[in-house]
């Protein structure tokens, strides 16, 4: 399962919520920007050279890969401390979410299964639990707001003028049909950006989650000199493992995986990976001994 797979699973997720607020505004005569803030013309140091919007030859918006308040976060003028505790604040929330992820992985890939042939409501259904169970991290705020109460005045309006600058082009930009193709009304587009951002967030979570494990066993098989026979056969074995109990396997049927696997390794492999797995039991022995005396200071 791609970490892209499951931010279209999260878009479709959160749309009816996203329509209700998209409604919302739309009837307080917002300006169809989910994330718009104060003007150039208003007070703060507003500098419009400092902008997210960048087109290409044909006029189409630049998208940007992160999301648009990450971005806007290198744009502002921040000193150290301030960008250190905008991180933090990104930071918590994209572990909240990984958590969620991580502590449900069957619905997550039940949920691969919503609006495919064949789905018999579970797919749709898991999609509203993943909403639903995502709710006390989205209640907390956009992340534009979370962001902007942790900087100065100034600094908070500026991000809020260069993130709602960008949004504002991201919309038209879709009213077009520049982004598949088809044109949409306002409130279409409006949604459709909002879904955008949300999706980027999970996605963000998503890759820690599903490629954090990839990019480990990937430097295992460096360090054991695998051959690319070793190395699938193996791989195969966790990925069944994994997909098979939803990322909750028992210990035993852990401990099987290793011994299958432990036996394709050659006896110099074996040395290698004990020896691996001796300093990993070293490291985790000195941080737990730090972590113990950190405590006990901080007690007195």
């Amino acid at each position: 399962m791609t970490s892209t797979r499951l931010a279209r699973i999260s878009f479709a997720a959160g749309s009816m919520v996203l329509a209700a607020g998209a409604a919302a505004q739309e009837r307080s005569g917002g300006d169809g920007s989910a994330l718009a803030g104060p003007r150039i013309g208003e007070r703060g140091r507003a500098d419009p050279t400092r902008t997210l919007v960048h087109r290409d030859f044909d006029g189409k918006l630049k998208r940007l890969e992160v999301h648009p308040v990450a971005a806007a976060v290198d744009l502002v003028a921040l000193s150290a401390d301030e960008k250190a505790t905008v991180e933090k604040v990104l930071l918590d929330r994209s572990l909240a979410i990984e958590k969620i992820i991580r502590e449900n992985v069957k619905v997550v890939v039940e949920a691969q299964g919503a609006f495919q042939p064949g789905d018999d409501g579970r797919g749709q259904a898991a999609i509203v639990k993943l909403y639903q169970l995502g709710q006390p991290v989205f209640s907390k705020g956009k992340v534009v707001d979370l962001v902007a109460a942790v900087l100065p005045a100034e600094k908070a309006r500026e991000l809020r003028r260069v993130v709602g600058q960008y949004m504002d082009a991201a919309v038209a930009d879709r009213m077009a049909g520049n982004v598949d193709g088809k044109k949409s009304d306002r409130f279409g587009a409006f949604v459709g950006e909002n879904m955008t951002l949300f999706g980027k967030e999970v996605e963000t979570a998503a890759k820690r989650t599903f490629e954090g494990g990839e990019k480990d066993f990937r430097e295992l098989s460096k360090k054991l000199d695998l051959t690319a026979e070793q190395e699938s056969k193996i791989q195969a074995m966790f990925v069944t493992m994994m997909t098979k109990d939803y990322g909750q396997a028992g210990k035993g049927e852990q401990m099987r995986v290793l011994l299958s696997a432990y036996s394709l390794l050659t006896d110099e492999q074996r040395g290698r990976l004990r020896e691996i797995m001796a300093e990993e039991a070293r490291d985790a022995a000195r941080r737990a001994k730090s972590s113990k005396s950190a405590k006990q200071q901080n007690s007195k």
